[in-house]
């Protein structure tokens, strides 16, 4: 059986599971990436913060025993 477009019902469930997959690889992409972006700024973060602490300790005065 044709619709109006000329498609048949078979034709336009398989474009649309076609498109649901697409989606669904879409998103995973995106997910993904932003998971990736969240894990780089929290290394960074952590980076940062061990860069903070060796500069406080090169600037803190080495004690002598006198």
């Amino acid at each position: 059986m044709k619709s109006q477009s000329g498609f048949t019902l078979v034709e336009i469930l398989i474009a649309a599971a076609i498109m649901m997959v697409l989606a669904l690889l879409i998103s995973s992409m995106l997910f993904n990436a932003q998971t990736s972006q969240k894990r780089l700024e929290d290394r960074a973060g952590n980076a940062e913060t061990v860069q903070g602490a060796a500069l406080d300790l090169r600037l803190r005065p080495i004690p002598t025993s006198t």
